[in-house]
């Protein structure tokens, strides 16, 4: 039992310095005033960006599956 808490404690420890190399937070949020804000505020409400990103990905997600599901497909030959 020592033996495997021995090798989970090591492979922690590994995890853990393999995880420090990387940034703290990938995603960095940009701060403007609050003017800023709002303009872009109105403007999204009249052309709604986030909608658009959304749409847009989930679009790119299901060519891609079909894809994948085609290449797939084709690698088993089950289809020309």
């Amino acid at each position: 039992m020592d033996f495997f808490q021995w090798i989970g404690s090591n492979l922690k420890d590994l995890l853990d310095s393999f995880l420090k190399l990387f940034p703290s937070s990938p995603i960095l949020y940009l701060t403007t005033n609050s003017e800023i804000k709002t303009i872009l505020g109105y403007v999204n409400w009249f052309c709604p960006i986030y909608l658009w990103i959304s749409i847009l990905e989930n679009w790119l997600v299901c060519i891609l599956v079909w894809y994948a599901v085609q290449i797939a497909l084709r690698w088993v030959k089950a289809i020309e």
